[in-house]
């Protein structure tokens, strides 16, 4: 069989993940012929998949759409496909072929939903590109998800049948032979990028609720310099202002990581994930995590027993749990 892999979206971060995930799934597969029909990112061609680049399709959106609704047909012609493997979170349009359709975007199904005062882009992708999003999963005849709660909220959100989804937990490299043993100070890890739904903010406001409570031995570590936008140096300059101990480390390498799992209590308030990647890494190590009360969150430390939660916005409820890993670690012999 011809099977086409459309991914011209893909271009770094969790989308070349996918895609390279699969392309190593297929170059073992013998019994079938792949194209892979891509943007920007290059991969090699093998016996079995010829790798096909249309850069031209990212200079803008009105070249993205007339590719995905005109331009691709040619390939669809020429090179014979009879089945179509999306890994955009869309399928192509006004296409007979049977399709196959994986979502690796969780926005449209958030329980959070964002208003245009919030963040303008992120309310046009949640329910502009959202609708186009569901509208292909209806039309699929088969939809891919990561993890169960997606296809939850798939399912209840478009109302197809369950037996239409799979689920395909995504391949991770956990640190396996790491052994948690927390640091002198109690200390909290946050890996997260800058963006909003990141929600560094109730760190911010937990740990002042702390310093006015006189408990002031713990730090808290993250992956970002500090001055990434307004927002994050806003919170830097207000640390500062009130002597607490943020550490902004950058973007760290898989040793480094490693290192902060195996000493550190994660912090993970954010509030839009699909699967939550540092959960995953900080579990493998026995540490204890503190998780935003969401459906992706619950749905993947499951019965996790070093799992407390809280609600996103509630910085009380967050001081209160790192006050009680604060007090533990001290009583225990660490640092006062």
């Amino acid at each position: 069989m011809r099977i086409l892999v459309y991914d011209v979206a893909a271009e770094n971060g969790g989308a070349v993940t996918v895609l390279n995930w699969f392309y190593g799934i297929h170059k073992e597969d013998k019994e079938n012929q792949y194209v892979y029909l891509l943007g920007k990112h290059t991969l090699e061609n093998t016996d079995n998949i010829t790798v096909i680049n249309v850069p031209e399709v990212k200079k803008t959106w009105l070249h993205r759409l007339w590719f995905d609704y005109i331009g691709v047909k040619k390939y669809l012609c020429d090179y014979k496909i009879e089945q179509i493997l999306s890994l955009q979170n869309t399928d192509i349009p006004f296409c007979k072929l049977p399709q196959t359709v994986y979502i690796h975007n969780a926005l449209p199904f958030s329980e959070h939903r964002f208003s245009i005062d919030e963040d303008k882009k992120l309310w046009i992708y949640q329910n502009l590109i959202g609708s186009m999003i569901k509208q292909s999963i209806k039309r699929a005849n088969i939809v891919i998800v990561q993890t169960n709660w997606m296809k939850n909220e798939v399912v209840r959100q478009t109302g197809i049948s369950e037996t239409k989804v799979q689920v395909v937990f995504p391949e991770i490299n956990l640190f396996e032979d790491v052994i948690w043993l927390p640091a002198d100070k109690c200390t909290f890890f946050y890996p997260a990028s800058d963006a909003r739904f990141k929600n560094h903010d109730v760190i911010l406001e937990a740990s002042k609720l702390l310093y006015q409570k006189g408990i002031t031995q713990f730090r808290c570590v993250f992956t970002l310099k500090g001055n990434e936008n307004s927002r994050i140096s806003r919170i830097q300059e207000e640390a500062v202002d009130c002597g607490m101990d943020f550490l902004w480390v950058g973007q760290q390498n898989r040793e480094q990581m490693s290192d902060w799992f195996a000493q550190s209590i994660l912090l993970f308030p954010s509030y839009l994930e699909t699967v939550g990647l540092p959960i995953c890494e900080a579990m493998s190590v026995g540490a204890p995590v503190l998780l935003s009360d969401c459906l992706y969150a619950r749905d993947v430390a499951k019965e996790y027993a070093n799992a407390r939660y809280f609600v996103k916005d509630n910085a009380a409820a967050l001081a209160q749990l790192m006050e009680v890993c604060i007090v533990k670690r001290q009583d225990n012999g660490g640092a006062r």
